[in-house]
């Protein structure tokens, strides 16, 4: 983001990085270009303090899990790391969860290979919207990835066919786990007894 530092007194940079006289410069597009600068800048530094909270609390949730499994001998939380801290009145409400992205091995393309055996001998017989729904599965996005949800989705269908099985099998095989985020999430419970989330995000307010 261009700043005042990089400008000399008495000019403006336009959009092509030249130095304009600030005379020339109509007062309809000063004002905006004030007002666009000290929001933006207000809204860096509420980012800022976002970032040191989201430290700040999983620093203080980290360090009480660890002095309950010390003093207590007690465990909060699963094995994946998800975590749920309630106040004494169930008013209010933490969660930590792990949010994990899952990506495919080789083993995929045994799998794919095993569902297109299938689908040519089902040419016939088989409603065209379960073939198509096997064939949308394995559509890359503009990314060239696979889709994990659609792919997985396929193991719900009650296919019993020996192919189809050894192919369900070779796609678990495959899932991979690619990455892990840590997520915290804040509640506040509602006078019908839902807990709504203590949202950070502005086009949520």
């Amino acid at each position: 983001m261009t700043t005042a530092v990089d400008v000399p007194p008495g000019y403006m940079r336009d959009a092509l990085g030249r130095l304009v006289p600030e005379s020339i410069v109509s007062d309809k597009d000063k004002m905006e270009d004030e007002l666009v600068r000290e929001l933006v800048s207000k809204a860096l530094a509420v980012q800022e303090s976002i970032k040191e909270f989201r430290s700040y609390a999983f620093q203080n949730v980290d360090a009480f899990i660890a002095l309950v499994a010390d003093k207590f001998g007690a465990t909060i939380g699963g094995r994946k790391g998800n975590a749920q801290l309630d106040t004494f009145d169930r008013e209010l409400r933490i969660q930590v969860q792990v949010s994990e992205r899952v990506a495919f091995g080789e083993e995929i393309e045994a799998a794919r290979a095993l569902i297109e055996e299938c689908l040519q001998d089902w040419t016939k017989g088989s409603p065209d919207e379960l073939k198509a729904l096997i064939q949308d599965a394995f559509q890359k996005d503009k990314a060239g990835a696979l889709n994990a949800v659609r792919i997985l989705s396929l193991r719900n269908l009650d296919i019993k066919e020996p192919r189809w099985i050894k192919a369900m099998q070779a796609i678990n095989e495959a899932l991979q786990v690619s990455s892990s985020k840590r997520l915290i999430r804040l509640y506040r419970r509602n006078a019908e007894g839902r807990y709504d989330p203590v949202t950070l995000d502005m086009s949520s307010l």
